[in-house]
């Protein structure tokens, strides 16, 4: 019997690009300070309030755990689901973070600008140096979730993890900023390595080997192929001979190709071998 209820009210509502994790898919909807979690065994919904505008919404993979960064409150929302419901932590980040960047087994997350793109909900600019990285906590129910304040290289592009999940590096135009996450406990200044000569007048498809060790460079129009060593700063450069346009790391990290278009070849660079000498 309807008698007595109010009319039904179409309610509009906009959602950004759904993520998956496990068993639930997690969309944003920065207009009603919201996230949905779909169930996907039941196709059920339930919204769970976050911060102001979340926007630039990520997921731990293979995990039930969302975070999504709240761009009109400058805070990023950590939301863990389970069947029983959804548990919501908040930490700091930075004003105009727009990019979510998480280490392979999720364990960290880092909030960063990307001046490449678009700086938020209203166009707020974000910090050209500042990143933030998120440690996360334990599983739902007990979250202890934390975030440090970190500066690194100017106007960051990247964001790459070792494959142990020890370490991050930020790529900036200044170079690779390396992250040790035993050794942060506060705020801090990322040690910064320069990416040799390749760094004269900006670096591209710069590449960080899955252990870690090395970071892999080319410079625009230029034959120059650069591998750094990211603990000493030791840079060894090969010269191509001709203007390398594309640059890559096999997935192992232990092979970098090169392709030089001007003369149709491709060159193969055995890490760290191949820049012991002038192929």
């Amino acid at each position: 019997n309807d008698a007595g209820l109010p009319p039904e009210k179409e309610i509009q509502v906009e959602l950004e690009v759904p993520r998956a994790g496990a068993r639930y898919v997690f969309a944003a909807n920065p207009r009603r300070d919201t996230v949905a979690v779909i169930d996907s065994n039941n196709l059920s919904i339930r919204t769970v309030d976050v911060g102001d505008k979340p926007s630039f919404l990520a997921t731990v993979p293979g995990s039930d755990v969302a975070l999504v960064i709240n761009a009109g409150s400058s805070d990023a929302s950590i939301v863990r689901t389970t069947p029983a419901g959804s548990v919501v932590t908040t930490v700091a980040v930075g004003a105009g973070a727009n990019r979510l960047s998480l280490s392979p087994n999720g364990a960290y997350a880092i909030a960063w600008y990307d001046s490449r793109v678009d700086g938020g909900i209203g166009g707020a600019t974000g910090s050209f140096q500042d990143v933030h990285l998120i440690r996360l906590g334990a599983a739902a129910g007990t979250p202890m979730d934390v975030s440090f304040p970190l500066t690194v290289g100017f106007r960051p592009n990247g964001v790459a993890f070792s494959s142990d999940n020890t370490s991050a590096f930020v790529i900036t135009e200044d170079g690779v900023s390396v992250i040790r996450f035993a050794q942060i406990t506060g705020p801090a200044v990322a040690p910064l390595v320069p990416l040799g000569p390749v760094s004269d007048m900006g670096a591209s498809d710069v590449s960080i080997t899955p252990d870690g060790k090395y970071a892999l460079a080319r410079k625009e129009g230029s034959g120059l192929v650069s591998l750094v060593d990211l603990s000493t700063g030791a840079a060894t450069t090969v010269d191509l001979g001709s203007p390398v346009t594309d640059l890559d790391l096999s997935p192992t990290g232990l092979v970098a190709v090169a392709m030089l278009r001007d003369t149709s070849q491709m060159v193969t660079l055995p890490l760290p071998l191949g820049f012991t000498s002038e192929p």
